[in-house]
């Protein structure tokens, strides 16, 4: 077997490997789940620290007394 033959099946078996850790790391993770009491002339402000790259989904709805 060539030298070149060996570096081509090293790198496809690297590359298999980064590519399913990578998919397998992207798991949606619920941060929060609350329930907050916000007067009429209020605000309300919720600091959370993301990395570099994640999406953030919102969902919300309002619920009136």
């Amino acid at each position: 077997m060539s030298l070149l033959t060996v570096i081509a099946r090293n790198l496809a078996a690297i590359c298999s490997f980064v590519i399913i850790t990578s998919v397998n790391a992207q798991q949606p993770v619920e941060v929060t789940d609350q329930k907050i009491k916000i007067s009429a002339k209020s605000s309300e402000e919720l600091l959370f620290a993301f990395a570099a790259g994640d999406q953030v989904v919102f969902n919300f709805s309002a619920i009136t007394y």
